[in-house]
């Protein structure tokens, strides 16, 4: 699978990276995942890798993904987003994601490294 994710329990933190082309069924899959996840808990804060993202999701892939995020939120409810980008087509991918999941986090930010993305996560704890 091409998007892998680990929980940290103590920061309530969710590090996901995805790798390669991924999928619109891989993304569906991993979001599926998270929804079994027992120990997710209210308000996690996100670490999105995109840093060996390969390819775009179109924008209509990108909309029923959001749209499944949506669907979901009884499950998982997301705090802060940080995803890491350091590519010009990572970081397009981010804008769009931005654009369309931003109603399921309290905040969105993209940057194009991991020490950046990792200091706004830790300075707004």
């Amino acid at each position: 699978m091409a998007v892998t994710y680990r929980y940290d329990e103590l920061a309530n933190r969710l590090m996901t990276r995805c790798e390669g082309a991924v999928t619109k069924d891989e993304v569906l899959e991993h979001f599926r995942q998270l929804g079994r996840d027992s120990r997710l808990r209210p308000n996690c804060d996100v670490l999105l890798d995109l840093t060996f993202q390969m390819g775009l999701p179109t924008a209509d892939q990108m909309n029923e993904i959001a749209a499944y995020m949506e669907d979901m939120q009884y499950l998982v409810r997301f705090g802060r987003c940080a995803m890491i980008a350091p590519e010009d087509l990572a970081y397009g991918l981010g804008r769009m994601f931005q654009g369309f999941a931003w109603p399921m986090f309290t905040a969105i930010e993209i940057f194009r490294n991991t020490v950046d993305a990792m200091g706004w996560l830790d300075g707004e704890a």
